[in-house]
């Protein structure tokens, strides 16, 4: 291991993250039926969401300016327009005005460019926030969310990463943190426990 010393940019991790896209994100962690493999392995009493161990160890790594080449609008578009809620079935549509003060309330997350790129890289596509805030609104009211609430939820979500933004992250953090071709980063982690931040 190299013993220079190498003054890098902000990280993500240093400068900020999304944390209130993260923090609706992870629900979905513990879907039974997406529950990840190392909750498979043996018993362990803190399990740490997937989510979050995935975007401490990569945002450690990526400065915050990076341009991630996710080449995605993907997230937080389509939001849920008023037209969208005229496929709402017969139950669904007593609460429409409901639903429809939700729309015009809460607008998409307003989030700036290295945030929304950040959630592609990790894969984290609709906007979990905004979703969030309108389960907990209908939560309040006593009714279900329909469907179209949904569509921009990051269960659409694709866990497999492609294969060039694998690559073309390794080069960023290689020249972020002045690695030689041969070097890759050193990851530490004391306490492995569940096995989670390791898989990540």
């Amino acid at each position: 291991m190299s013993e220079r010393f190498q003054k890098t940019k902000p990280s993500f991790l240093e400068a900020g993250l999304p944390c209130a896209s993260l923090s609706a994100e992870c629900p979905a962690d513990n879907d039974a039926r997406q529950r990840p493999p190392q909750n498979r392995l043996h018993i362990w009493w803190a399990r740490r969401p997937p989510t979050i161990c995935r975007v401490a160890v990569l945002s450690g790594l990526l400065p915050y300016d990076a341009d991630l080449r996710t080449h995605s609008t993907a997230v937080f578009d389509p939001p849920v327009q008023e037209e969208d809620l005229t496929s709402l079935s017969g139950k669904e549509r007593e609460h429409l005005e409901f639903y429809r003060g939700l729309v015009q309330r809460m607008p998409p997350s307003d989030l700036p460019k290295e945030h929304r790129q950040l959630l592609l890289a990790l894969r984290i596509f609709g906007d979990p926030a905004r979703f969030d805030a309108h389960r907990l609104e209908a939560k309040k009211k006593g009714v279900g969310l329909p469907r179209v609430f949904s569509t921009y939820l990051s269960s659409n979500r694709d866990p497999s990463v492609p294969q060039e933004l694998i690559l073309h992250l390794r080069q960023i953090w290689k020249e972020s943190l002045a690695l030689a071709d041969d070097e890759t980063p050193v990851l530490l982690d004391c306490m492995a426990g569940g096995g989670t931040i390791p898989l990540e």
